[in-house]
């Protein structure tokens, strides 16, 4: 057996980040000398504290690449098929973990060219220390046409195509992501102490107080065993590609008293757990940015989100040692209710979503507001996303000069009946679908008004009223749990939720 063991991230196909140090990290037994190579470049160390860290100067871009590693001067592991691009890492909950094979466009995926120049990784979901999971699908880089393909992040991949041939260079996508989970559980608990966030670490004691931590555990072991176990996948697979109303609650209730990770320190729910044992081991790692999808489970405190997605920015940020990470993100998705869950919350989560995009350095928000589904909270329209997350890293990140935001709100202006807005990001044109505009409310005072008439002109929308109007009027757009976005921009991209007052 080997003296010093590898870090999982390190393997076959790996593709490094360029322009940044390579890192190759692992474990090891005190003392033990450690040499790597890749082609001419080569390092050494000693392993001290049972850890190792070697550092190999930054590459440009390159392909089929072999990286050597010996202990104590005998051969420990030789890995192939190394790559040197752009390196993303697709974050969250269940909306970027969603499986391709989910996707409405899984089957057309399926049966396009295969890309080698397409790298993925599965990071394994570990919520506590020691924890072992049967998942053969992580663990290790793998390309388009493998058996784990069909189980990767949809938007993470789709980002990936999209791409990839406009960059021209090797792309890899490291999914670290778990459905059903805080931005709690993914950041430092030093960051939400002596703060309004502090009330995820009161809600956490309170839900452990006075409970049998043996028994605790035993139930937990039981529940991911049966997450991982063929069944359950199999079952829970009818949820994911859709099921009406009715038919979810059906499924629940035929399924009801199956075993389940009860709360404690061993789900998911405890604040930091997947900072400390997904996110950090591969904080070492140099990538190029984020992609976030993530904001679901933190709908019950919607009015902290943007204090907590800002910690959390800052805290990978600070991980990393890099402060200008960039960070694409996803505003949640139209959404009505599915199982026990309500988007009653979810204008809230959206407007503070928007917020952060405003107030944080290097973060960008793509728009979704057309892709919702009322009765699912996983829309099934993975390409758009991943697209779209694309079209944001070409124009925020690698500098093109194309149209890649939706329309913005940025004024209106009133005559006699008639109101025209004027919105930012239009490209060569609005486009409506239809006759009027989907999720728009005015009212004066506690009166609605009718729209009679609506039309587009360039990067403005003419509304004629009903009638004329003489007091002040409140404006708003698509703030409802669930709409479908119907005016876009030159690029396809829907217009982003918004409210104004048109005074008198």
């Amino acid at each position: 057996m080997s003296k010093i063991q590898a870090a999982e991230l390190i393997g076959n196909k790996m593709i490094f980040q360029r322009g940044k140090p390579r890192i190759i990290w692992g474990t090891g037994e005190n003392g033990t000398s450690v040499q790597v190579q890749i082609g001419c470049d080569k390092t050494e160390t000693v392993v001290a504290n049972g850890c190792w860290r070697c550092e190999l100067p930054a590459a440009d871009t390159c392909t089929n690449l072999t990286l050597d590693i010996t202990a104590d001067g005998t051969p420990a592991f030789h890995f192939s098929d190394i790559a040197v691009g752009d390196v993303w890492v697709a974050g969250g909950q269940s909306n970027m973990e969603f499986f391709l094979r989910y996707d409405t466009q899984w089957k057309a995926t399926q049966k396009q060219i295969k890309n080698p120049n397409i790298r993925m990784y599965n990071c394994t979901r570990i919520a506590f220390a020691g924890q072992q999971r049967s998942t053969p699908d992580t663990g290790y880089w793998f390309e388009e046409q493998d058996s784990a393909w069909e189980r990767f992040s949809a938007p993470g991949y789709y980002f990936a195509h999209a791409i990839q041939p406009e960059l021209n260079v090797p792309v890899g996508i490291i999914g670290c992501n778990w459905g059903g989970t805080s931005a709690s559980a993914w950041l430092d608990t030093a960051c939400m102490r002596d703060s309004p966030l502090s009330v995820y670490l009161e809600e956490y004691g309170n839900s452990i107080a006075g409970i049998d931590l043996a028994q605790n555990r035993k139930e937990a072991l039981a529940g991911y065993a049966f997450e991982d176990s063929p069944e359950h996948n199999r079952d829970w697979a009818q949820m994911m590609y859709g099921l009406s109303f009715e038919n979810q609650l059906r499924f629940a209730k035929e399924h009801a008293g199956e075993p389940c990770v009860p709360l404690g320190p061993y789900n998911t729910h405890k604040p930091g757990t997947l900072f400390e044992h997904m996110l950090k081991p591969i904080t070492p790692f140099p990538v190029k940015g984020i992609l976030w999808y993530q904001g679901e489970s933190d709908e019950g405190h919607a009015a902290l989100y943007d204090r907590l997605f800002t910690e959390l920015i800052a805290c990978w940020r600070r991980e990393w040692q890099d402060s200008t990470l960039p960070f694409l993100f996803v505003q949640l998705a139209p959404f009505h209710h599915w199982l026990d869950c309500l988007g009653t919350n979810y204008p809230t989560v959206r407007e503070k979503q928007e917020l952060v995009a405003k107030a944080v350095p290097y973060t960008a928000m793509t728009s979704i507001m057309d892709l919702g589904m009322r009765d699912d909270i996983h829309p099934k329209r993975k390409k758009e996303v991943g697209e779209r997350l694309a079209l944001l890293a070409r124009g925020k990140v690698y500098g093109e000069s194309i149209l890649c935001e939706s329309p913005e709100f940025c004024g209106a202006e009133r005559d006699g009946q008639t109101l025209s807005l004027t919105f930012a990001n239009a490209g060569t044109g609005l486009r409506l679908n239809g006759n009027a505009v989907n999720g728009l409310f005015i009212w004066s005072g506690t009166s609605p008004c009718q729209i009679v008439n609506t039309q587009v002109q360039g990067h403005k929308l003419l509304l004629t009223l009903a009638e004329p109007i003489h007091s002040s009027l409140l404006l708003s757009f698509a703030e409802t749990d669930f709409v479908e976005v119907n005016l876009f921009n030159s690029a396809n991209l829907p217009l982003k939720p918004f409210h104004c007052l048109i005074q008198a």
